[in-house]
């Protein structure tokens, strides 16, 4: 194989990877919506959606056999990832009771925004006028996207709970980058984050009193594939495409995530589209690559 076509090979590789890790992070709603209506507690559904994330992402891990070495300050680092890691997580999937999965999904994908934003405030990371439109364009598609201009009630606590979620998510980003965490491989840091994270939500089961068993095999179902598909193969596919393409091009097709939740809710779960919530989206996506497309310093 030649030069070209081994690059070629790798880009397509790379932009394969890119919209498989985008497609299952986006199918999040299908798996865990049913397991909610079913009646398990959000904190239940997490903690095995954790549990068989660190089963699988163990799997992969001894297959590659990378090394899980870590130090005292990498794992008190470690900690508080997985803290926000788990907060995340749980206002989103909690957001899905107040509104629908496809809004939740599409609101919580605002996070690159709050990234902006916090390197502005906090490392004064300058903003181009691109950055400045994206920010814009990301409010106003908020705004329609949670109702602001509908004349229907609206219950703001499922748009603040997701929003919240975007936020920490940002947090968490900008925290990985900025700490010690990032001299860690990524398969290590990604095995501790889903480990610590599934202890955390243990414990906050069982302080809750909400550890329940799963009461049907549909319900196991959902939580593997929850698990495997939409946490362990999403990770894992996200890195290779950064590895492969970049993480510019990675975050623009990462817009397929919630464009797939938001037809998840419109196919699987009846949830109906208005022209105002479409024009929303569509400004938060154009937000979104603006800003991952900016090549300012």
């Amino acid at each position: 194989m030649t030069e070209i076509a081994k690059k070629r090979h790798q880009t397509a590789e790379g932009y394969t990877a890119a919209l498989l890790s985008a497609f299952t992070f986006g199918l999040i709603p299908l798996f865990s919506v049913p397991l909610l209506a079913d009646g398990l507690p959000t904190s239940t559904v997490l903690m095995y959606r954790f549990l068989f994330a660190t089963l699988a992402m163990s799997i992969y891990v001894l297959v590659r056999g990378s090394s899980l070495h870590i130090t005292r300050q990498q794992f008190v680092w470690l900690l508080l990832l997985s803290f926000l890691y788990f907060a995340t997580a749980h206002l989103l999937l909690t957001g899905y009771e107040f509104i629908s999965s496809g809004m939740a999904t599409v609101l919580h994908f605002t996070y690159p925004i709050f990234v902006a934003l916090l390197m502005l405030l906090i490392f004064r990371v300058r903003l181009s006028k691109r950055g400045m439109m994206a920010i814009m364009a990301a409010v106003a598609g908020v705004s329609l996207v949670s109702g602001v201009t509908s004349s229907e009630p609206i219950n703001p606590e499922g748009p603040a709970l997701v929003i919240t979620s975007g936020f920490l998510y940002a947090v968490y980003i900008i925290t990985v980058n900025k700490s010690v965490a990032r001299t860690l491989s990524h398969e290590a840091l990604t095995f501790y984050i889903l480990l610590i994270t599934t202890v955390f939500l243990s414990l906050y089961c069982i302080a809750d009193d909400k550890m329940v068993l799963p009461a049907s095999a549909m319900d196991w179902t959902n939580l593997v594939l929850l698990g495997v598909l939409s946490t362990t193969i999403s990770n894992i596919t996200l890195v290779k495409a950064i590895d492969l393409i970049g993480s510019t091009p990675t975050a623009v097709m990462g817009a397929l995530e919630p464009m797939t939740a938001v037809m998840v809710g419109v196919i699987a779960f009846g949830e109906v589209l208005t022209p105002i919530r479409i024009l929303g989206i569509l400004m938060i996506l154009v937000a979104v690559v603006l800003l991952t497309t900016d090549k300012s310093k």
